[in-house]
């Protein structure tokens, strides 16, 4: 835990001159920790350049006679004044939580200052440009790609530390930003509900209940989006512009941060909410409801190792939990019979295996089809929710082609 003063102390920044900059290279084996990052004149590596989610360290350094190698070459060098913002990530949440939270500094930094990132895949994702254009900066955001001697580079405090850890500060960022766009705020009470109807089982975070949630909201008149179809200022557009909001404690509700908050909030959730919501919320003075509805089954599922298993919902807990928060009247008996609680079985064991898929034919697997095979002799999957997923999933959809499926669902 972090100490009382760390929380409250102003977060400060540091320039360094002459410094070696590296990009980064995966460490074989490991899903976020490279070498590469950021080095003094005297090839001593900068510690805190490679703190760039969460507490432990992503980046480590290289050893000395690397370093002197990589010098012996060609390399780049940026003239002026430059902000290391750290690890430049393609996961939305994450972007906006980890790679953001030294942006802070933006409202001091002059009209010529470089803003350079590290990066762990190529190029930069459609969202983060468009919100770096949004800010202003977009033509001065570079990526290290290769050797680099920067002559000034400033490294801001972090505002933010994933899971547990909010600075205030953040906000400057958010504030610069509505300074320079100034979106309708609060101006309906329409309940927004931040759906993930749109993301493909197999490749997404799925849970189970969902579809019902969001066929319910649509039925009572809930403005609805899928934050994955729209661009990023429509998305906080559409958050500037409610009052009341309902969705998944996930990656999309973060774009909460860029909005001037007093807000009522319901967020639901079958895993626990990570503290960084409440104390984002608590600056934000947000009226937030944490809505646990995990459902512990003793039912018979499917049971596999993937990286994330689907979560099914609490739908009584969940259904009053909404009622509360909308004042619908609703009566949790109308949809949480029999019938309802044995389709969630089936789309957890359906969103199960297409995960599993997944992951085994990244891996390179020879045993999924008949794997596949098996366990549908033994468990029901749902065969519109899969092919519904197919048209967007091309590793699906070549998947089910070769075990004899045509587009049209029907068993050859």
């Amino acid at each position: 835990m972090l100490s009382f003063f760390n929380r409250y102390r102003q977060l400060k920044y540091k320039t360094h001159f002459d410094v070696r900059c590296f990009a980064l290279e995966r460490q074989r084996n490991s899903s976020f920790l490279f070498c590469g990052g950021i080095y003094s004149s005297d090839s001593r590596f900068i510690g805190e350049s490679a703190r760039v989610m969460g507490k432990k360290p992503s980046v480590v350094p290289y050893d000395p006679p690397t370093l002197v190698s990589f010098f012996n070459g060609d390399f780049e060098r940026i003239h002026g004044e430059t902000i290391f913002l750290g690890i430049l990530h393609n996961h939305f949440g994450h972007f906006l939580c980890d790679t953001l939270s030294r942006l802070w500094i933006v409202s001091q930094a002059g009209g010529s200052d470089t803003f350079v990132f590290l990066m762990t895949d190529a190029g930069i994702p459609k969202f983060a440009q468009d919100f770096f254009d949004l800010l202003g900066i977009g033509d001065r955001v570079r990526i290290i790609e290769r050797p680099t001697i920067i002559n000034s580079l400033t490294i801001p405090d972090r505002a933010v530390i994933y899971p547990d850890f909010f600075h205030s500060d953040y906000l400057k960022l958010s504030r610069y930003f509505s300074e320079i766009h100034s979106f309708p705020t609060n101006d309906t009470d329409e309940p927004l509900f931040v759906s993930r109807h749109e993301l493909i089982p197999g490749y997404s975070r799925y849970v189970v209940g969902e579809r019902l949630v969001h066929q319910l909201l649509k039925g009572v008149g809930a403005s609805i989006i899928c934050p994955e179809s729209l661009s990023i200022e429509q998305q906080f557009r559409a958050f500037n512009r409610h009052k009341n909001i309902i969705g998944y404690a996930g990656s999309a509700m973060h774009s909460l941060l860029f909005t001037s908050g007093e807000k009522n909030i319901l967020y639901y959730s079958g895993r626990t909410v990570p503290v960084i919501y409440r104390k984002i919320d608590d600056c934000l003075k947000n009226k937030a409801t944490y809505l646990p509805v995990q459902q512990r089954s003793d039912r018979r599922l499917l049971d596999l190792k993937v990286g994330f298993k689907p979560e099914i919902l609490d739908l009584p807990r969940l259904l009053s939990g909404l009622d509360a928060f909308l004042s619908l009247g609703l009566n949790p008996d109308e949809y949480c019979n029999k019938n309802a609680l044995d389709s969630f079985d089936v789309e957890y064991n359906t969103a199960l295996i297409l995960r599993y898929v997944v992951e085994q034919k990244a891996k390179g697997s020879t045993k999924i089809e008949s794997e596949f095979m098996t366990y549908s002799k033994d468990y029901h999957f749902d065969r519109e929710m899969i092919l519904a997923t197919l048209p967007k999933a091309p590793v699906l959809k070549q998947f089910f082609l070769e075990l004899g499926w045509d587009v049209s669902g029907v068993m050859r």
